[in-house]
């Protein structure tokens, strides 16, 4: 039995969630058209690195500023170094050690973010990135931090950042 059709929940604040996406009184979104990326943090990037592009040989697409992303068909795979997480998802988020991240574009990051309900929890943004997106960070019911992004224009170039 899927847990959405459960009379009963084993997390308060997905019921609240639940309750707040059947709402027929809010506006409807356009739902992700699909993953556009899952990134991994990781403790040591050169390692890490290394492990992708030389035992799978993944060709490395470019590795700048504590990120490195692979070329791959459809979805992005793209490698964060931990020590960097609380500039991205904040302190509270960072501290949870989470594994990595999954990421959505989406057309508007702000209409997400004014329309999240009660018991989801927002561990940063709406923050315009200077690698040309619009960001949310949310954490799922499990503590996996899902990211919302929107296409902005660039604020450097890509040899200076993700």
């Amino acid at each position: 039995m899927l847990l959405h059709d459960s009379p009963v929940s084993l997390n308060p604040g997905l019921a609240l969630w639940r309750t707040w996406a059947r709402d027929a009184s809010i506006p409807h979104m356009e739902s992700p058209q699909g993953v556009d990326e899952v990134i991994l943090y990781v403790d040591d990037l050169e390692r890490s690195v290394a492990f992708y592009r030389d035992v799978l040989r993944l060709p490395v697409k470019f590795a700048e500023h504590g990120y490195a992303e692979f070329s791959t068909r459809g979805a992005k795979l793209g490698l964060y170094e931990r020590d960097r997480l609380a500039d991205l998802i904040g302190p509270e988020g960072a501290g949870a050690r989470p594994q990595g991240e999954v990421l959505f574009l989406v057309p508007d990051v702000g209409e997400w973010a004014g329309r999240l309900g009660p018991g989801v929890r927002i561990l940063s943004g709406p923050t315009d990135r200077p690698w040309g997106q619009r960001t949310l960070h949310l954490c799922d019911p499990d503590g996996h931090v899902v990211e919302l992004a929107q296409e902005i224009p660039r604020t450097r170039p890509r040899g200076d950042g993700r």
